[in-house]
């Protein structure tokens, strides 16, 4: 379904993905496989953030089931961050904010 999209849109991209999460069918270190894919085809800061994004959303959601550390998905919202402060102010605090919500949640998560 992925590789028929002529045109790169990250908005298709994370729908699909999207709904392979729902699905769960495929371990979630896989959908970070083809995210990570998808990043490498773009040079851009503006291009990539948001397949990083992408990336550490899958890898968040693989935290939260208990398939993958959450170093994984820090890592990932780290990389989207140091993105984001070569993009616009408007991406700059959404990748913060992401940031910020997930150690919050790693942290709560720790103390139950």
């Amino acid at each position: 379904c992925l590789q028929k999209r002529k045109i790169p849109d990250f908005r298709f991209f994370d729908n699909v993905l999207e709904l392979k999460l729902a699905q769960r069918e495929k371990p979630c270190m896989e959908l970070c496989s083809v995210a990570r894919k998808e990043i490498s085809r773009h040079q851009e800061p503006e291009k990539s953030l948001p397949y990083t994004l992408i990336l550490a959303k899958i890898a968040k959601v693989g935290y939260e089931r208990n398939e993958m550390d959450y170093q994984d998905a820090w890592q990932a919202l780290i990389s989207a961050k140091g993105l984001a402060e070569k993009c616009s102010t408007c991406d700059q605090s959404n990748a913060h904010a992401q940031v910020a919500t997930f150690a919050d949640a790693v942290l709560r998560r720790e103390e139950g």
